[in-house]
């Protein structure tokens, strides 16, 4: 339980560090009425929906966008807004990151917590080294938490290799 809590965890803080690096570039909010909204996204804290409009009136369903900085709130009502335009970085992961694509996915035979069973006809290309950090960050029957671990040990068990991974910090798994 305390396993799949920290997974969970792991990777929400994921989502949301990638959410915070989604505002490096410029923020475009396209308007119906004329009018065009442009900020910079170094300096947008968040950007929310209101149930009040613009007069204060409040309704069942989000009317107004905010967008928040340091110092004001620019309300946006949805009924103006055409498009929004936000440019999303590439995630930069820390060199030693090896994210679990579907090209390894094939050569999985099982995961038991923090150990993944690997084929021993994993390609070398694919090979994975004490030290690496291994990323999966979908869910799934195999993954259902995600997965990230640094592999503290490789046994050989046969037909297969132990790849023993303990808990990865996130400053291991992001260049930051």
């Amino acid at each position: 339980m305390r396993r799949r809590l920290l997974y969970a965890l792991l990777t929400m803080l994921c989502c949301l560090s990638a959410g915070a690096n989604t505002f490096s570039d410029d923020i475009y909010i396209y308007r119906n009425d004329g009018k065009f909204n442009a900020f910079l996204a170094h300096e947008v804290d968040s950007l929310v929906y209101s149930k009040k409009d613009l007069k204060g009136a409040e309704y069942a369903e989000p009317v107004v966008q905010e967008v928040w900085t340091a110092d004001s709130v620019y309300r946006i009502p949805l009924s103006v807004i055409d498009s929004i335009s936000v440019s999303v970085p590439q995630t930069e992961y820390a060199p030693k990151v090896k994210r679990l694509s579907p090209d390894y996915l094939p050569y999985i035979n099982g995961v038991d917590g923090m150990t993944i069973k690997v084929s021993n006809d994993l390609p070398y290309s694919l090979r994975i080294n004490k030290g690496d950090i291994l990323l999966y960050e979908g869910f799934d029957d195999l993954f259902p938490s995600g997965f990230a671990g640094k592999v503290s040990s490789i046994k050989s068990t046969g037909n297969s290799l132990d790849v023993v991974c303990e808990p990865a910090e996130l400053t291991e798994i992001y260049d930051m």
